[in-house]
């Protein structure tokens, strides 16, 4: 329906007429989807009793402002269009008829859906060009020529009535593929019979669909909206030229044109420009009462390099007066590519997931908006589409890098119309009410009052930072089962003197200038909300005016992934593993501590080894741990943690070996990591083997480790599978050869039997790599246990897993 209408448009604008889509109806009725082959309008009369009359008056809407426009199972004719004299302006039997094989892309013969076209023609007056054959006055237009009969097919050319015939005319039976044109003089008939016949198409009509006008960019009507150029903050300039038309889409007395000019672009993210919509007062605007926003465009010079080149369209909400715009991003690579007439842009008033790493790059107009990704450098506020409280919207059109140089792409120019902003279809959206609307009401109390009325809410809360459970929260996620999760809001709430204050933590990669916090003013109060798994807990501290602080009003705490102790907030689900707590009622094992000197990387560490309850008593043989990170592990009592599994038989009975690093780096991941590997099986293992009781096989050898830790364990693991047949990666750094080792090894004569556990986090910057060398085990046949948890890369939600791994 959509592309029937642009046909319209782009034959029946060149003469200043435009269509929109204003409304769809559809009915099951066989008389009405057959009847219509049961009578052609020849005579200019209907049978009172004809089906097409008894469809028209069941269906037809707003018949003096619109065309009501009928597809049916017509097969004898393809089309008919009722001229505006045939009746009362206000008759009910207004409209047309097509066969539903006429539609844009239909049968052989009607493949562009010009049949409309034909048939619209007839609606606003015109006669087939071969009316009344070789005798006056023909088709009543002077600048057709008297025509005998129609033609059909695609012919070059047909001499009839002393001259040759109009070939291409859109009002002759030629196929679609060879209509071309109306002349001249059909255009001034169509004028002559809408201003004598059906004048009140040439009203301004209201779309029904439409709730509210937004902006119809004129400069004489402005909506007391301020236009602010904005551009990407790139190395790069751009220009915007901004101009107000006289001549408009839809209604009122104009257009705003604008021009952006781009220069080359930044080499990785490309280059931007948009203008920025704003009330002048301050105020925000309410977008809630639709679920559509609608905007015309046109476009009036296509970029020299459309593979490029991309529309974007911007939505900015604030849920409180002083706190961040959040930015939501609709992107179109195909919009700019061509000159084209009025487009209707049309956007879903919803926040669209999607999960890739260009989500907007993934996503079409009809999605929804995406939520501006984080390399943006834009902040958020509560990752919700705020409806009701949109701050600024902003159009852009730019070349997207996304990674891909292109730097030496040349400058390039786009100059577009907008017009006639709306908002359509009725939404029965209602408000929540939550605790951000607290925080608005003290933004918009007098400024004496704030800080009282910031004391008394914060006296008022149960907890820090202070849970909120909402329902149906939108979110990220990058993991496996995420889906199931349920979310609430933890609002991070802090009160100081400061320049500047952030919240850095597990869920931002510890950022200290992304997620910074709001100040309400004539207080000393900061405030920021953030997406919170039921089931997670996050690491964080506050980063003040350059300097790092804990919340004075959290006493939870926990190791991070540096293994420094930071404040820590849970999700109202997250329960804390009980193996953490000491029990005194049960059997413990015994740690002994072995130093350990390697000539080849030059240094010495402490090793220590965890013996199970009853080692001593027993003659029995167990298994051998290898954790790497060894005394951030032992930090956290994790010989505590194998006592409870022990007891409550959540794992056998092992013997763990702890390996702190050195030259972290350089041994787990850098230049030492085969030397190291070498110290670990040349020298710590020998010694094990034959001090302490271990079971034979690789199968009974595991190697564990967290981040780099996890690196060195698969470094150790792919290339001494006669060592080592069990592998734990806590959210593991990853080499590019580690896929192709894992690949090798099963193209052996006798693959080595491994079996792998990784485990990574929603939050975490390595959670990509993960996931693809997960699916690259899954694919060669490896037995693999992937888990994921909502969380970032912290050593708390490593200690907790151990029954797991």
């Amino acid at each position: 329906m959509e592309q029937q209408t642009a046909v319209l448009n782009n034959v029946y604008n060149e003469f200043g007429y435009s269509f929109t889509t204003a409304s769809v109806d559809s009915a099951v009725n066989a008389g009405w989807y057959y009847a219509t082959d049961s009578h052609k309008f020849e005579t200019d009369q209907w049978e009172n009793d004809d089906q097409y009359l008894n469809m028209a008056q069941a269906m037809t809407v707003d018949v003096i402002g619109s065309i009501n426009y009928f597809w049916t199972g017509a097969s004898q004719t393809s089309g008919l269009g009722v001229f505006p004299w045939s009746f009362p302006e206000d008759d009910s039997r207004h409209g047309l008829f097509c066969g539903n094989y006429t539609i844009p892309g239909g049968e052989s013969g009607w493949t562009e859906g010009y049949t409309g076209v034909h048939e619209v023609g007839h609606y606003l007056g015109l006669y087939h060009t071969f009316e009344n054959g070789c005798s006056a006055p023909g088709d009543h237009v002077d600048d057709t020529p008297d025509q005998a009969e129609a033609n059909y097919g695609c012919p070059s050319s047909n001499y009839s009535c002393g001259s040759y015939d109009d070939m291409g005319n859109y009002m002759d039976y030629v196929d679609d593929a060879c209509m071309t044109h109306f002349t001249q003089g059909q255009k001034d008939r169509i004028d002559w019979a809408i201003e004598t016949y059906r004048p009140a198409l040439l009203g301004t009509a209201v779309d029904p669909a439409v709730v509210s006008v937004v902006h119809e960019f004129e400069e004489q009507n402005i909506l007391n909206m301020t236009d602010s150029i904005y551009f990407v903050g790139l190395n790069e300039t751009a220009d915007i030229a901004i101009a107000y038309d006289t001549v408009d889409y839809y209604s009122g007395d104009g257009a705003l044109d604008v021009g952006f000019s781009l220069n080359s672009a930044d080499a990785a993210w490309g280059n931007w420009a948009g203008v920025n919509f704003t009330n002048s007062d301050g105020s925000r605007i309410d977008f809630s009462a639709a679920e559509t926003l609608s905007v015309m465009i046109k476009v009036e010079m296509p970029p020299n390099h459309p593979e490029y080149m991309s529309f974007r369209f911007l939505l900015g909400d604030r849920p409180v007066l002083y706190g961040f715009d959040e930015f939501w991003a609709v992107e179109d690579s195909l919009l700019v590519d061509a000159v084209s007439d009025w487009t209707e842009v049309k956007i879903p008033l919803k926040p669209f997931r999607n999960n890739i790493i260009h989500p907007v790059l993934g996503s079409s107009r009809e999605d929804g908006f995406i939520l501006s990704p984080w390399w943006w450098d834009l902040q958020y506020n509560n990752w919700q589409l705020d409806r009701e409280r949109i701050n600024i919207f902003s159009i852009q059109v730019g070349i997207n890098g996304y990674g891909d140089n292109v730097s030496t792409v040349p400058a390039d120019s786009v100059r577009i119309s907008l017009d006639y902003m709306t908002l359509k279809d009725s939404s029965g959206y209602e408000h929540i009410a939550n605790f951000n609307d607290q925080l608005d009401e003290i933004c918009h109390s007098p400024l004496s009052q704030r800080q009282g009325l910031v004391n008394n809410l914060m006296a008022s809360l149960p907890a820090f930072p202070y849970i909120e459970p909402v329902e149906d929260l939108f979110t990220y996620y990058e993991g496996g089962v995420g889906g199931n999760e349920n979310f609430s809001m933890a609002h991070f709430l802090y009160t100081g003197t400061h320049e500047y204050v952030a919240v850095p933590g597990s869920f931002n990669n510890w950022n200290g200038t992304l997620w910074n916090l709001s100040k309400i003013p004539g207080t000393d109060f900061w405030f920021r909300p953030l997406i919170m798994p039921n089931h997670g807990r996050f690491n964080y501290a506050y980063y003040a005016d350059g300097a790092w602080y804990g919340d004075p009003l959290n006493d939870v705490t926990c190791m991070d992934g540096n293994g420094n102790m930071s404040d820590q907030v849970n999700g109202p689900d997250y329960v804390s593993p009980p193996e953490l707590v000491y029990n005194d009622s049960i059997f413990h094992g015994t740690l002994f501590d072995t130093v350990f000197y390697s000539g080849t990387l030059g240094n010495s560490r402490m090793v220590s080894v965890y013996l199970p309850p009853g080692y001593e008593s027993s003659n029995a043989s167990y298994p051998v741990v290898f954790y790497h990170d060894g005394d951030k592990f032992l930090i956290r009592d994790i010989e505590n943690i194998f006592d409870n599994l022990i007891e409550e038989q959540r794992i056998r009975p092992l013997i763990a070996v702890f390996i702190p690093p050195v030259n972290r780096t350089a041994e787990y991941t850098g230049d030492q990591q085969g030397v190291f590997a070498n110290f670990v099986i040349d020298q710590i293992f020998p010694w094990l083997m034959s001090k302490y009781r271990i079971l034979e096989g690789p199968e009974n050898h595991a190697t564990f480790g967290f981040s780099d830790g996890g690196n060195i364990s698969l470094f150790l693991t792919l290339n001494r599978f006669d060592i080592f047949g069990r592998i734990g990666g806590f959210s593991p750094t990853l080499n590019s050869s580690y896929n192709t080792l894992a690949t090798n090894l099963t193209q052996l004569s006798t693959p080595p039997d491994l079996d792998f556990y990784l485990e990574s986090y929603w939050y975490d910057n390595l959670l990509f790599g993960v996931v693809e060398f997960r699916d690259t085990l899954e694919s060669l046949g490896y037995d693999l246990l992937f888990t994921d948890y909502p969380d970032g890369h912290e050593w708390c939600r490593v200690i907790g897993n151990q029954d797991v791994a």
